[in-house]
């Protein structure tokens, strides 16, 4: 079960993974190998590639165009192919590939629900300091997953032991938080090969603590973080921001998933931020709730783009999913507190994950 495919996940040797400089190094080098064997036995140089299950990612794709193998094939999902595309989907065909299949296929009614039937799983529960409790914790997983008739998960990579909202360590490599341990990669993979789930990962836009010498948002008021809120690093922040992109960047490098979940720490409020000194009107206040809110949608998708050059997905998609908060729905005047909106977050978002918490919000 813990197969994985040499193009499109790091190696791991002599007690560590490659860099991403060796990984697309070995990638080229091998591709490079493959080529001139062909060529030097067949005559012929060849300028196509046939991605084993259909399974490479943009820099996969880079390193065969840079060896000239300009057009590759990989499986079809739920699209019929197009004349845009670069990548030509094939059947996979097995003992139970049949006619009605690609009937199916051609009259265009393969299609992905419009809906999840999502659940939010915490790695933090399936840790354990016992390896063999993780296996059973992960085996009950998979098994209660697949049962369930799930269609998407969402599993969240980063490690929240004090439930105050902030990430202080993470599930996978990379440059910036403590790894509280190497788990997100596995179980994420195991569950879209064994579960048949999409999964996507669950992260914070900016409630990273990392420690001193980062820029978080303050109050206007105190020039300090809120105590009543998460501690978020400042979008506005150079140095902050490329912290950031580089954890995304760093979890799609090491792990394959389908889509972000964009923790619900994506909010600024009336006194965060990008706002005027001295009173506002209510206009100005507005104003400010509505640029804000576009900045954290552009925030955003800026971190998409980072994660999208290690997808495995052929057509260069990344799916994402926005939590949003039910209270921002039910009060019209929320939108200026926290600088977020439904019909934006709709129109940017793949999905919008409307957290209901009666109790929390004490809402009937």
């Amino acid at each position: 079960y813990n197969s994985q495919f040499a193009a499109i996940f790091p190696e791991y040797k002599n007690g560590r993974y490659e860099t991403q400089a060796e990984y697309k190094q070995r990638l080229q080098r091998d591709l490079k190998r493959s080529v001139d064997i062909i060529t030097a036995r067949l005559g012929v140089r060849p300028n196509i590639i046939v991605w084993p299950y259909g399974q490479f990612n943009v820099a996969a794709q880079e390193a065969a165009h840079s060896v000239g193998l300009t057009s590759d094939f990989t499986l079809f999902d739920d699209r019929l192919n197009n004349m845009q595309q670069k990548s030509v989907g094939r059947a996979l065909v097995d003992t139970e590939t049949g006619f009605p299949l690609l009937k199916d296929y051609l009259e265009d009614a393969m299609f992905t629900p419009p809906h999840q039937r999502a659940v939010h799983v915490d790695l933090d529960y399936l840790n354990d300091p016992d390896p063999a409790q993780v296996e059973r914790n992960f085996d009950k997983l998979i098994e209660r997953i697949y049962k369930m008739g799930i269609t998407t998960v969402y599993l969240q990579a980063f490690a929240d032991d004090d439930g105050n909202g902030v990430a202080e360590a993470v599930y996978f490599p990379n440059r910036h938080v403590k790894m509280k341990a190497d788990l997100f990669s596995r179980v994420a993979w195991q569950l879209i090969t064994r579960s048949n789930v999409k999964v996507y990962a669950w992260m914070p836009m900016m409630a990273f603590d990392l420690g001193q010498g980062y820029d978080y948002l303050t109050d206007r008021r105190t020039g300090k973080p809120s105590t009543n809120h998460y501690l978020r690093l400042s979008p506005y922040s150079a140095k902050s921001r490329k912290a950031v992109t580089e954890i995304y960047e760093d979890l799609a490098y090491s792990s394959r998933f389908n889509g972000l979940v964009f923790h619900d720490d994506g909010f600024m409020t009336d006194h965060e931020g990008n706002i005027a000194a001295g009173d506002r009107s209510e206009a100005q206040y507005r104003q400010e709730a509505e640029q804000k809110g576009d900045d954290l949608i552009s925030y955003s998708e800026a971190l998409k783009r980072t994660s999208l050059q290690y997808s495995y997905n052929g057509r260069n998609e990344m799916k994402t999913v926005r939590n949003l908060y039910a209270g921002v729905i039910t009060r019209p005047d929320s939108q200026k507190w926290f600088a977020q909106s439904l019909p934006k977050f709709a129109q940017h978002y793949d999905y919008t994950a409307i957290m209901a918490m009666p109790y929390m919000e004490n809402e009937q």
